[in-house]
């Protein structure tokens, strides 16, 4: 079979644009011009829409509560961390700060805001109330379910506003709240700081009710201990005839020194 060359390869030419095919600054501002209209609209639009934002958007407030912590006073930490002061310290604040954001403070703060006064009926749908009237109310643990899980999202938007901070280098913990009330910000974060507190003095008067009960009951054992000793004395002495005077001295050594003043005397 015959192969003919039709044509010679040629080199290739490069594909990308030339100098002169790129638009010069005199075709963007004419490409500008044309759709001045277009470009102005859209502008305005933007302008009136953040316009709308800023005017209609909710402004939020938030107030922050400092409190001070004495580490000394929350020493309970192990006796090999004790050497390092600052690590030490460090960790009582970070403990501190999960203390004010734990789920069992928060629900105690819930609980004193009122904010679970009106969960059960908030929890109902206006279907599901037309429903009950129509149907009956649903049973007993239904509604307690609904209830309980209506607490649980108000819990969760509680402490989503709730920021709890220490100041850099300091024994000062931050603890903000974020609402779209100004009353109500200054209110809840008052309640998480007082909630803190009387835990703190819940915590230590238990510490203390603990230690008085244990001292107590030691002092009975040993007072049991003590009346066992005594018992066990007085019938050692029962059993070898050994009695004490009313200067508690035994009956031998009074004999003794009476014999030798009697010793002393015939020898004068």
């Amino acid at each position: 079979m015959d192969i003919a060359l039709i044509k010679e390869a040629q080199p290739a030419k490069p594909t990308g644009l030339e100098p002169d095919d790129l638009p010069s600054f005199r075709d963007i501002i004419a490409v500008l011009q044309r759709h001045r209209k277009l470009i102005l609209v859209c502008g305005i639009t933007a302008l009136i829409l953040g316009l709308m934002y800023i005017m209609f958007s909710a402004p939020r407030y938030t107030t922050t509560i400092s409190i001070l912590i004495d580490p000394s006073q929350n020493n309970a930490l192990p006796q090999q961390l004790a050497g390092s002061t600052s690590f030490q310290e460090s960790l009582i604040i970070d403990s501190q700060i999960e203390v004010i954001k734990s789920t069992r403070l928060m629900d105690k703060v819930a609980k004193k805001a009122g904010l679970y006064d009106s969960a059960e009926t908030s929890s109902k749908s206006p279907l599901m109330r037309l429903k009950e009237s129509i149907f009956g109310a649903a049973p007993a643990d239904k509604q307690a379910l609904d209830a309980g899980l209506e607490q649980q999202r108000r819990l969760g938007r509680l402490m989503s506003g709730v920021t709890v901070e220490r100041v850099r280098n300091t024994y000062v913990i931050a603890i903000s709240f974020t609402s779209g009330n100004p009353q109500r910000a200054a209110k809840i974060a008052n309640l998480i700081a007082e909630t803190y507190l009387d835990n703190e003095l819940e915590a230590q008067y238990e510490s203390s009710q603990r230690a008085s009960v244990w001292l107590k009951g030691r002092l009975e054992g040993l007072q049991k201990e003590l009346a066992t000793t005594e018992g066990a004395v007085e019938s050692y002495k029962v059993d070898n005839n050994i009695v004490q005077t009313q200067n508690y001295n035994l009956i031998s050594d009074q004999q003794l020194s009476e014999l030798n003043s009697s010793l002393i005397i015939a020898k004068a």
